[in-house]
C-alpha cells in the first residue's frame, strides 16, 4: 500500500500505523520480513515531505528494533 499511495498525508499516516502495530505486536510472523517492508519504508525515505520521512524512519527503526530482539530464534 505504501508504495502505491501518492498522497503525502496518507502515507504519513500509513507510516505512522505500520510504526505502531510494530511496536505493540508481541509476535510478528517471518512473513513481514519477506515482505520487504524494510525495502518499502527505506525507499519511502526518499519522499519529499519531511513529515513521511520522519515517520518511515520511526517506523524503520521500531521494526529494526523488533528484528534485532525478537527474531533471533528464526
Amino acid at each position: 500500500m505504501l508504495k502505491q499511495i501518492k498522497s503525502p498525508g496518507v502515507r504519513q499516516r500509513l507510516c505512522s500505523v505500520i510504526g505502531l502495530l510494530v511496536r505493540h505486536s508481541t509476535v510478528i510472523d517471518a512473513d513481514l520480513a519477506e515482505s520487504e517492508i524494510s525495502k518499502v519504508l527505506v525507499e519511502t525515505l526518499e519522499e519529499r515531505s519531511e513529515k513521511v520521512r520522519r515517520r518511515a524512519i520511526a517506523a524503520l527503526g521500531e521494526y529494526m528494533f523488533y528484528a534485532a530482539t525478537q527474531m533471533d530464534d528464526e
